[in-house]
């Protein structure tokens, strides 16, 4: 006699056997549509019958165990990332270099939170931004009456900025060089 929960359409043969296939790296999604049930179903029957992914054997090869980050050699991708594991390394590099997640995320085609995510996950700090409080290194000498004078202290200050590797900083210069221009050229300067 087939063994069968009260409320479940199948028998639990035939639901080890779709658990089996599920195991064995068919996709449940798939698997779920054949046997004609919803997601909560293809849990709780999974949990019922103990054939989660994660009540294997540490050792079963459908355990689909993602290394610790030690592990991870350059070639490794997550099953659900776009990016290999040397790619997350230079992303992370220049992050900590002090390039905006924001032109990170549109470069290597991920979402700007994601990088938030495994930088969190790595147990890396937050990246060094230029929206601090002022720093006096920052000052520019603006003189309505002397364009040269002004672009000479841009000049000096974007200079310092990028030996300090402030790169927010030099990009916050090169907008304010650029209005400095663009007033010159409406004769406001």
């Amino acid at each position: 006699m087939e063994k069968r929960h009260f409320n479940s359409r199948h028998d639990d043969d035939t639901w080890r056997g779709l658990f089996r296939r599920w195991h064995a790296g068919a996709p449940a999604p798939t698997l779920r549509t054949e046997a004609g049930v919803s997601r909560d179903t293809w849990q709780a029957n999974a949990r019922r019958l103990g054939m989660r992914i994660g009540d294997l054997a540490a050792d079963d090869p459908a355990q689909r165990r993602v290394p610790a980050f030690e592990e991870r050699d350059g070639d490794f991708q997550h099953p659900n990332s776009v990016l290999n594991e040397r790619d997350w390394l230079r992303v992370l590099a220049l992050r900590a270099g002090g390039v905006r997640g924001a032109l990170l995320a549109e470069v290597f085609g991920v979402e700007h939170a994601t990088i938030c995510s495994q930088a969190q996950a790595r147990g890396l700090p937050p990246p060094r931004l230029a929206r601090e409080a002022a720093r006096p290194e920052m000052a520019v000498v603006y003189d309505p009456r002397d364009r040269e004078k002004t672009l000479q202290s841009l000049r000096a200050t974007m200079l310092w900025a990028i030996r300090e590797e402030r790169y927010d900083d030099v990009e916050t210069l090169a907008k304010c060089w650029t209005q400095v221009e663009q007033l010159s050229q409406l004769g406001l300067f």
